[in-house]
């Protein structure tokens, strides 16, 4: 997991372990590394979907088909999929075996990121933090 987030760009990176290793809510994010929520969505969106492809490239996607699981689990956990949607995505889920493996591997990604040590990148992390907190303080 540790080789797999090491190889993500470091924007994404960054919002990655702040977001799903550090438990800072997007706005947090947003403050630490200087840029807009809706960035740091996106960025983040971007990052989950790289790391499931990194982990497991021999999975099989969903075929063209189907709805994109990655962007919408995504979405989901910031907050962003409206009730209908979501209710639509679970059938989906429920009814396609592809879709199903493809929302667990990334539940199961999310889950070691959520509880792995983050001390491979632990120094990028404190850097944004300094500088958020050198700025805070020269006001």
């Amino acid at each position: 997991m540790q080789d797999a987030i090491a190889r993500l760009e470091p924007e994404k990176r960054e919002v990655l372990l702040l977001r799903d290793a550090e438990g800072l809510s997007a706005k947090e994010v947003s403050e630490v590394v200087g840029i807009g929520v809706p960035a740091v969505k996106s960025r983040l969106h971007r990052a989950r979907s790289e790391l499931r492809a990194l982990i497991a490239p021999e999975a099989s996607r969903p075929p063209s088909t189907c709805p994109d699981i990655r962007e919408t689990f995504s979405r989901y956990l910031e907050g962003e999929l409206p009730d209908d949607l979501c209710a639509t995505m679970q059938e989906q889920v429920a009814s396609c075996p592809l879709c199903a493996a493809e929302c667990d591997g990334l539940k199961a990604a999310l889950n070691v990121c959520s509880t792995m040590p983050s001390a491979s990148c632990q120094r990028e992390i404190d850097e944004a933090v300094r500088k958020v907190l050198a700025t805070e303080l020269q006001q």
